[in-house]
């Protein structure tokens, strides 16, 4: 097998595993072997291999003392901060994005904003993705990629109770940069993230302290 066809089945297996542990089907703690990744998704192990490093890399799997890899509990300390460096990150998307962006891009973003159904939590978070890539850094997309991956299940808790309201926070993001209004969309972006930053400290206020929702003894 050539070294581009590992490339795509190792992209494929972490794109895979890392949906799997947004959804929860796959529980913080959960081993993770290169046997059974490799028969849950019809690969030989290099590729494998490869998956489970990267996705090390990302933050979303640890490896552990006797060998092998295991889900990794997400601390909701290390979310807040990863929510303060995302609200920074999203500001200066919005500035590229006003600065570089094809107005026809932001045009068509809208348009599929406005017709899907709100509350949708892949629609929600392929608007940010996308405008990510419009920004046209490849580095922020890749930063911002790592902190989607290792936020996403409490971003989507929170995106539960305001589904309409963060549905209609993209779309008046979207309208002000297509009116070249980035100056306004800059702050509306920053309050938009930190409504998600201020559900997560609620909740350490409250006691959670990892994905599992244990309190502390």
């Amino acid at each position: 097998m050539g070294t581009g066809g590992n490339e795509a089945r190792s992209r494929m297996v972490v794109d895979a595993v890392a949906r799997q542990i947004s959804d929860f089907e796959l529980e913080p703690g959960e081993r993770l072997t290169e046997e059974g990744l490799a028969r849950r998704h019809n690969v030989s192990r290099t590729p494998v291999r490869e998956a489970l490093k990267s996705l090390q890399e990302m933050g979303l799997v640890e490896r552990l003392p006797g060998g092998g890899y295991a889900v990794r509990v997400v601390k909701l300390e290390t979310v807040a901060d990863l929510m303060v460096i995302w609200a920074t990150l999203e500001e200066l998307v919005i500035q590229l994005v006003g600065r570089y962006a094809d107005r026809a891009a932001l045009e068509e973003l809208l348009a599929q904003a406005r017709s899907e159904t709100s509350g949708d939590p892949v629609i929600e978070e392929r608007i940010h993705s996308e405008l990510a890539r419009l920004s046209g850094n490849e580095e922020l997309v890749r930063l911002l990629g790592t902190i989607y991956s290792r936020t996403q299940p409490y971003r989507r808790l929170d995106g539960l109770n305001r589904r309409e309201e963060i549905h209609n926070d993209h779309v008046r993001i979207l309208e002000l940069l297509i009116e070249g209004r980035a100056d306004d969309a800059r702050p509306f972006m920053r309050e938009h993230v930190e409504k998600s930053h201020r559900f997560v400290e609620m909740l350490l206020r409250g006691g959670v302290r990892s994905l599992s929702f244990d309190t502390p003894a």
